[in-house]
């Protein structure tokens, strides 16, 4: 892997897991219109040095069993100072890794984090310092118990972009405004049977604080975000694992006057028939494909 910086900077990495061989019986990945598991801000704010465990199965459309990690976003919001969160499988040791950072008080920001679960099929939040956590699931990923088909296999792409709305005649998109982003059929993508996309959505000087959220078009908005801005004027990214509604189309709603940039970084397979029509074409059966281990 390389990492290209623009500026001097030091960098942090942090390894979450990897794709196996598509052989494996787990790991297949099915993407959910994002739904909200933890919003601290309706109990109590998280103490410094603290924990809280999130009840993830059987909610927000994640199965009551065959789980074997999610893909949630994780918000800091209201903190007291600088600090982090750490998510983690609850009833294991707490690692010495980040899953969001914040670097002032009273900052907002979220970060897209794919965690194992634990005891009880729940996940365990540190906080750093204290703090106000909002967590939101966009998906999950099977057990061993899974069948080894193609269907939630993850395929990557060579990164493209497709949206930046400062490129004319795309606009700014007004608050409480929404666009549909398509995306079957495009950079890669098939036209049928992708179940959803992992890509990366950089909110562009923004009016105000506020943040993106991105869901199936055609359904029902929740109360959900994939990326804050805070303050005004920011530029931020967060990666975004998005299921496909109507027309194979990403709604990205926002609540502030905004730019849009999205990169798409690759698909997940809605249904094992759709390598066997790549094939049929004498297309390469996507060698680099896998299941999250």
């Amino acid at each position: 892997m390389s990492i290209f910086t623009q500026s001097g900077t030091h960098l942090v990495a942090d390894v979450n897991g990897y794709y196996a061989a598509p052989t494996s019986s787990g790991g297949r990945f099915t993407p959910l219109a994002p739904a909200r598991l933890l919003d601290s801000r309706r109990t109590s704010k998280l103490v410094a040095g603290g924990t809280v465990d999130v009840q993830v199965t059987g909610a927000g459309g994640v199965p009551s069993s065959g789980v074997s990690s999610v893909v949630v976003n994780i918000t800091i919001t209201e903190p007291d100072g600088p600090g982090f969160v750490t998510g983690y499988a609850s009833g294991a040791e707490q690692p010495t890794t980040s899953s969001v950072n914040n670097d002032r008080a009273g900052q907002t920001i979220g970060n897209l984090a794919i965690l194992p679960l634990g005891s009880g099929g729940k996940l365990t939040l540190y906080t750093y310092a204290a703090t106000n956590v909002i967590v939101d699931v966009a998906g999950w990923f099977s057990d061993g118990t899974g069948v080894g088909a193609d269907k939630g296999l993850y395929v990557p792409l060579t990164p493209t972009r497709v949206l930046d709305t400062r490129d004319a005649p795309n606009t700014k998109v007004a608050p409480g405004g929404s666009i549909d982003l398509p995306l079957a059929g495009v950079a890669g993508v098939p036209a049928a049977g992708a179940a959803g996309v992992l890509m990366n959505l950089t909110m562009v000087d923004a009016t105000g604080p506020g943040f993106v959220t991105a869901y199936p078009t055609g359904s029902i908005r929740q109360e959900v975000s994939s990326v804050y801005a805070d303050p005004r004027g920011e530029t931020i990214p967060s990666l975004v694992a998005a299921q496909l509604g109507d027309g194979g189309k990403v709604a990205m709603f926002s609540n502030a006057g905004t730019h849009l940039v999205a990169d798409l970084a690759g698909w997940y397979i809605a249904s094992s028939t759709v390598l066997g029509k790549l094939r049929s074409f004498g297309r390469t059966a996507f060698p680099e494909k896998g299941a999250l281990g």
